[in-house]
């Protein structure tokens, strides 16, 4: 990330450290942290990606979570805007997005992208520069 590590162990345990500013590492509001501490309560993860000031994590039998940065709506929920500094289950309308049949994701500086087993790519979150791929501002 931009000021924060996220490291996977093999067995699915998570390690963060750096700057919590928006909750990039998920240890609540005022932390920040040198010693990489390992996230408790927190299902297994199998994989995991890093934006700016944003983390996306993703087990597959428990679902993806999102803690950080949510300003430029990276997280493809309405949450309005707001950091997350805790991590947090994400559900839409159209279910957890374990739902979808999550194939792979990535997250960007302030955008997300998600690619589905079907081969259709789901992208949220800032497009400054044209970085989706499309004309549109804002997912």
């Amino acid at each position: 990330g931009g000021q924060h590590t996220l490291l996977l162990h093999e067995y699915g345990y998570v390690l963060v450290c750096g700057s919590n500013e928006d909750g990039q590492i998920g240890l609540g509001e005022n932390v920040t942290t040198a010693n990489s501490p390992e996230w408790n309560g927190l299902v297994l993860i199998d994989s995991m990606s890093a934006g700016l000031d944003f983390s996306l994590f993703m087990s597959s039998n428990r679902g993806f979570y999102v803690t950080g940065n949510n300003a430029y709506n990276q997280f493809c929920a309405n949450i309005e805007g707001k950091s997350l500094f805790v991590p947090h289950i994400l559900t839409m309308a159209g279910g957890n997005i374990t739902t979808w049949n999550t194939k792979s994701f990535e997250a960007g500086k302030a955008s997300s992208y998600t690619l589905l087993n079907d081969g259709r790519l789901r992208m949220c979150g800032s497009n400054e520069y044209g970085q989706r791929g499309t004309d549109a501002s804002y997912d």
